[in-house]
């Protein structure tokens, strides 16, 4: 199969690379010109393996890429696996890897997890192995969201990339993450990096290997995508709730702007509430969409919302589908087939994080989205809707937005996420579809 041009250039920059990360906004074909260009590597050193690193939902759709796009490149030397596996990995099943691809790479954001822990001994297994060969070990990231929040989220990425060194941490956080000091229960004075600094001069800094082009940039023509608010009055009168809001105020105004966590978890109670009390609105739009023969989509950050959503829905007698965490790849995968052949659920409800990477197809029937709520971090909202708005997609996408009238919170999220995608613009990593963008009718 044949690359796009945009596809063409991504792997013309990264055959000239030892680590590089391919960072276009979802849908633009990023996994094919990765493959490309890591089968190009591994058979200039020689023809040695590659190792890709995914989310589970995609390894079919890695095999199948490489398969339809290097086809002279032997599938014996290719291995796909998944985060979770990577712990089963051992020193001997890596030794010949010449190439490592990490596809959705913000996934390892965290120096601490032991997600990174596991992958960074595998990678520098991988580094000695190359050395003593004679060869540098080359390493690929694949990411629509290269950052979630912070620049802090990119630390890791350039670690994994060779960008960074381990002595280096200590330095990169004071110049780029702004640390201040902060009193949390489980640590008394510790230093908060979800900060920002000298923006400016790490985007220069990440501009040599890190490439991230829009739609526009790619040469593709998008059909129209608006938002509507949709303001929901029901006044939230439960004692739960009174308690949440007023605790999480507290905890706000007392740590001038940077809550505790105790005060986030007061927070997510707080949002959850907020959720579930705008159920019946959103069954109520979604029935007026199936009474007028459309699909429809709808996202909640909290699983209560979305299960009490779905089970009204089946009471209406409405087809409807729901996706959650913790099902098998198979049962989800059903879903979303029978949603797409018109044959099962009209309606998907789904939570937001279930419904990230490896879901495409739902375009070709759907192009209406609601969102009962928005996730802290701008990239999952980004994640979500291009479920729907992108490649293939034909129709005007409708993009909903559920309200409660006069709540302040609901106003904090907005002006939360309005910051961190500064930070992303400053990056120049900002998504054209971010919420701010689309409430001010841009995109």
């Amino acid at each position: 199969m044949n690359l796009f041009q945009h596809q063409t250039q991504a792997v013309e920059a990264m055959i000239r690379a030892e680590g590089f990360l391919l960072a276009d906004e979802c849908g633009l074909g990023k996994t094919a010109a990765v493959a490309v260009a890591g089968c190009h590597r591994a058979a200039e050193q020689g023809g040695e393996d590659i190792l890709v690193v995914c989310p589970r939902n995609v390894i079919t759709h890695w095999k199948n890429t490489f398969a339809a796009f290097c086809p002279q490149f032997p599938a014996s030397k290719i291995k796909v696996t998944n985060y979770e596996r990577l712990k089963n990995l051992s020193m001997a099943d890596v030794q010949g890897v010449g190439v490592l691809i990490v596809d959705e790479m913000h996934k390892v954001k965290s120096e601490t997890s032991q997600r990174f822990a596991i992958l960074y001994h595998l990678w520098e297994a991988m580094n000695q192995a190359c050395a003593f060969r004679g060869h540098v070990l080359t390493v690929y990231g694949s990411t629509g969201t290269p950052v979630y929040s912070y620049p802090i989220d990119l630390m890791t990425i350039l670690l994994l990339l060779k960008k960074l060194r381990w002595q280096d941490i200590p330095t990169f956080k004071a110049r780029y993450c702004n640390p201040t000091r902060r009193n949390m229960p489980s640590r008394k004075g510790a230093l908060d990096f979800r900060g920002a600094s000298n923006l400016d001069e790490l985007a220069r800094d990440c501009a040599g290997f890190i490439m991230r082009r829009s739609w526009k940039d790619a040469g593709v023509k998008m059909p129209a995508l608006t938002m509507t608010t949709i303001e929901v009055n029901e006044k939230v009168t439960s004692p739960e709730y009174l308690k949440a809001a007023e605790d999480f105020k507290a905890y706000y105004v007392s740590t001038g702007g940077k809550p505790s966590g105790a005060g986030m978890a007061r927070f997510t109670l707080y949002r959850r509430l907020l959720a579930v009390a705008k159920v019946p609105a959103v069954i109520e739009q979604a029935l007026d969409d199936l009474r007028g023969g459309q699909h429809t989509f709808v996202l909640s950050e909290f699983r209560e919302a979305a299960t009490a959503i779905y089970e009204g829905l089946v009471a209406e007698g409405q087809p409807a589908g729901l996706i959650m965490g913790g099902q098998t790849a198979k049962a989800r995968q059903d879903i979303i087939d029978s949603f797409i052949a018109a044959k099962g659920p009209a309606v998907i409800v789904a939570t937001t994080d279930s419904i990230g990477e490896g879901t495409d197809g739902l375009q070709r029937v759907c192009h209406l989205v609601n969102f009962v709520d928005h996730d802290f971090e701008p990239a999952m909202f980004v994640q979500a809707l291009r479920r729907l708005w992108r490649w293939g997609q034909k129709d005007p996408v409708a993009v909903r937005r559920f309200v409660i009238v006069g709540d302040s919170m609901e106003a904090f999220i907005s002006s939360n996420l309005a910051r961190k995608e500064g930070y992303m613009r400053a990056l120049g990593l900002e998504d054209t579809t971010s919420m701010n963008n689309l409430l001010k009718g841009k995109q």
